[in-house]
């Protein structure tokens, strides 16, 4: 089966290295602000999990892929792709502008492969079999032939998060000021985030499992002069190698395990944070 940006002012304020890991000690107030509207990993998948069956491949795209809205606006079901070897690929080729239609990168660092990790290839795959596209129709539009609008996505998933409780179990599980189906201390609605937020949150994910910063950037479509003149494109072995490595912490730290990360990637030996 043919299966926004950290500001500039981070990258030069901060390394991107160092923004996961000390975070909590710099001064920049843009870093600051960039983690705190961020997802972690386990939060993610509560999300998800509270989302309708046919919105949810569309957000974990955007936790687990990091498109901007514009790239998820243009994206087509061509664009979701396997090679035959279990590498399953997303190409970002164009973004969307609600006025103007499909609109050409505003870099050519913009026009990338993504590595699919499984816990988003399983919500593709059933979100391509449930709508039963293909080809150049819209991934996910309204229609096949009509994009999504960003205000309609977003009023869907906050009305679904306002309605599931932090503990995972919906308001209708609630009486008296207990759940149900667990120990929690009473309701508390699960908190929304947009679609930036989560480009932030797939940020983050790439720095906490390890994968090198000049992939990652790559992965994020951030514009890097030097790093295109020495990199010029992307083997299946590395897109396949880092979807396995950013699984391996997202399946762990979405279940709130405490992660050992690999030494020599950019942020080099560190535990990953999944409360």
């Amino acid at each position: 089966m043919n299966l926004s940006n950290v500001p500039a002012a981070t990258s030069r304020t901060c390394s991107r290295s160092s923004v996961v890991r000390s975070a909590s000690v710099c001064t920049c107030s843009t870093v600051r602000n960039w983690v705190a509207s961020s997802s972690s990993a386990r939060e993610a998948a509560r999300l998800l999990a509270a989302l309708p069956d046919e919105d949810r491949a569309l957000w974990a795209t955007a936790f687990y892929a990091g498109a901007r809205l514009g790239e998820l606006q243009a994206m087509r079901v061509r664009h979701v792709q396997s090679d035959g070897n279990d590498v399953h690929v997303l190409h970002v080729q164009h973004g969307w502008d609600r006025k103007t239609g499909v609109i050409e990168p505003k870099s050519r660092a913009g026009v990338r492969a993504i590595p699919i990790p499984s816990v988003l290839r399983t919500d593709l795959v059933e979100h391509i079999e449930r709508t039963g596209r293909s080809g150049d129709a819209f991934l996910f539009g309204r229609t096949g032939a009509a994009p999504f609008t960003d205000s309609h996505m977003r009023k869907r998933a906050r009305t679904a998060w306002a309605k599931t409780c932090t503990c995972g179990h919906a308001l209708t599980e609630h009486r008296e000021g207990k759940c149900d189906s667990c120990a929690c201390a009473g309701f508390a609605a699960l908190a929304g985030i947009g679609f930036h937020e989560c480009r932030h949150s797939y940020s983050s994910y790439l720095d906490a499992a390890g994968i090198s910063e000049t992939r990652a950037d790559r992965y994020m479509g951030h514009s890097n002069g030097s790093m295109r003149a020495r990199y010029t494109h992307q083997l299946p072995a590395q897109l396949a190698e880092d979807a396995v490595t950013l699984d391996a912490y997202l399946i762990a730290a979405g279940s709130g395990k405490v992660v050992s990360l690999p030494t020599g990637a950019r942020t080099g030996s560190q535990v990953a944070q999944t409360g």
